[in-house]
C-alpha cells in the first residue's frame, strides 16, 4: 500500500477528532465569555443560595467529564489506528518474506531444472555415443565375418590349387625315380626350395623312410626334375618357395 492511500486512510479520523477539539474549544470559549450580567438584588440573593452554586459546578463538571470522555476516545481512536497501522506493517512484513522465499524458491527450481536438463543433454549424446559405438561393432563383427569367409574361401582355394601343383610336381618327378620293388611301401617327406621360374635351389630330408639309399633315389629325382611346375601367381607362389613334398612309390601313375 502506497503512502497516499495511507494517508487518505489516516485523514478522515484525524479530521473528524480535530473537529470534535474545536467544537469543545468553541462552547469552552462561549461559556467562559458569557458577560457578567448585573443580578436585580432579588436575582443575586437566590443566586447566593446554596443550591444555585451547586448547579452551576454540577454543570462545569459535566463539562470537564465530558471534555475527559472526548479525549480518551480520541485517545483509543489514536491507539487503534496505531495498533491497525502496526499490524498492517506486520502483514507487509511477513508478505515480504513469503515473496522473498517464492522468489528464492523458484530460482531453486530453475536452478535445479537446468541441471536436470543438462544431465538430459548429457544422457542423450551419452547414448548417441552408445549407439554409434555398437553400430560401429556389428559393422566390425559384420567386416571381420566377411574377411573370415573369405579368407576361408580363399584357403580353400589355395589348397585346391597347392594340391594341384604338388601332384604337378610329382608326376614330372616320378619318371626321374626307379624304385625298387622291395621299396614299394616306403615313404620319405622332402623340403624343397624353388626360384620364382621353378628351378630347385635345394632338397632336404624332413622325415626319412628309414632307408638311407630309398631317401637318395628320392632328392636325387627331384633335382633331375628341375625346373618344377610352379604357379605364376605371386601370392600363391609363396607357398612353393619352400614346400613339403611326400614321395611314395605307390602314387606313380603308369
Amino acid at each position: 500500500m502506497s503512502y497516499s492511500v495511507k494517508q487518505s486512510a489516516y485523514f478522515v479520523p484525524f479530521m473528524v477528532a480535530l473537529a470534535i477539539h474545536i467544537l469543545v474549544i468553541g462552547v469552552l470559549a462561549s461559556v467562559l465569555s458569557v458577560p457578567t450580567l448585573t443580578l436585580p438584588p432579588a436575582a443575586k440573593s437566590a443566586a447566593a443560595q446554596p443550591g444555585v452554586i451547586e448547579a452551576v459546578s454540577v454543570n462545569q463538571a459535566a463539562v470537564e467529564q465530558e471534555m475527559q470522555k472526548i479525549a480518551v476516545e480520541h485517545l483509543a481512536q489514536k491507539q487503534a489506528q496505531l495498533t491497525q497501522q502496526a499490524n498492517l506493517a506486520a502483514k507487509q512484513a511477513a508478505l515480504s518474506k513469503q515473496q522473498q522465499r517464492t522468489r528464492k524458491t523458484l530460482a531453486a527450481l530453475k536452478v535445479e531444472r537446468q541441471s536436470q536438463q543438462s544431465e538430459l543433454a548429457r544422457l542423450k549424446q551419452q547414448r548417441a555415443l552408445f549407439s554409434r559405438q555398437l553400430a560401429q561393432q556389428d559393422l566390425q563383427r559384420k567386416l571381420a565375418g566377411e574377411a573370415k569367409a573369405q579368407q576361408s574361401e580363399r584357403a580353400k582355394e589355395l589348397a585346391g590349387v597347392v594340391n594341384k601343383y604338388k601332384q604337378l610336381i610329382r608326376q614330372q618327378i616320378y619318371p626321374n625315380w626307379p624304385v625298387l620293388q622291395k621299396d614299394r611301401g616306403l615313404a620319405v617327406d622332402l623340403l624343397i626350395n624353388v626360384s620364382n621360374s621353378g628351378t630347385v635351389l635345394s632338397v632336404s630330408v624332413q622325415r626319412t623312410s628309414g632307408s638311407a639309399a630309398f631317401d637318395r633315389s628320392a632328392v636325387t629325382a627331384v633335382y633331375k626334375s628341375s625346373p618344377l611346375p610352379v604357379p605364376e601367381e605371386q601370392d600363391v607362389f609363396s607357398l612353393f618357395k619352400q614346400f613339403k613334398l611326400t614321395m611314395q612309390p605307390q602314387n606313380i601313375v603308369g
